[in-house]
């Protein structure tokens, strides 16, 4: 009888490892693209979107290495939540990206097909409307029993 209750393993530890170290470059990386937002190559690359396609992978890691087991949730708030792992991964990560990929899309069509600048009203109501889907989406999704 010396099994090991616990089935994470020195290979789960790596992944977490390697993925943690990926992540910080990464994060080193958005925070320079921030710091140096003004400069035009930059700019045009959309380094707030960018920022927040970098928030949706790390939503989307955390919540796939806790709903795989590679994370030890034995004693923390946790324990039995992996839906709630599950529901991180996919609403606050996919569903994010996707938002952020359709949003950069929409923008690159607005300035190139439409040749307008994307400021105004007339630009952030669509984007409105999509983040307000996505928020009914979440809530209801948390809201109702399964």
């Amino acid at each position: 009888m010396n099994e090991k209750l616990d089935p994470r393993t020195k290979a789960d530890l790596a992944v977490v490892i390697v993925l943690s170290a990926v992540y910080f470059i990464d994060l080193v990386a958005v925070l320079f693209t921030l710091f140096n937002r003004r400069y035009a190559p930059i700019r045009a690359k959309s380094p707030i979107l960018m920022a927040l396609l970098f928030l949706a992978s790390v939503f989307w890691c955390i919540g796939d290495e806790i709903a795989n087991g590679h994370l030890p949730l034995a004693g923390s708030t946790l324990t039995d939540c992996r839906g709630w792992a599950i529901l991180v991964c996919v609403l606050f990560g996919i569903c994010l990206m996707c938002a952020v990929f359709a949003i950069r899309s929409y923008a690159l069509y607005y300035v190139f097909k439409l040749n307008r600048p994307t400021r105004g009203l007339g630009f952030f109501i669509p984007i409105a409307m999509y983040a307000g889907c996505i928020i009914v989406f979440l809530i209801v999704a948390m809201v109702l029993k399964p």
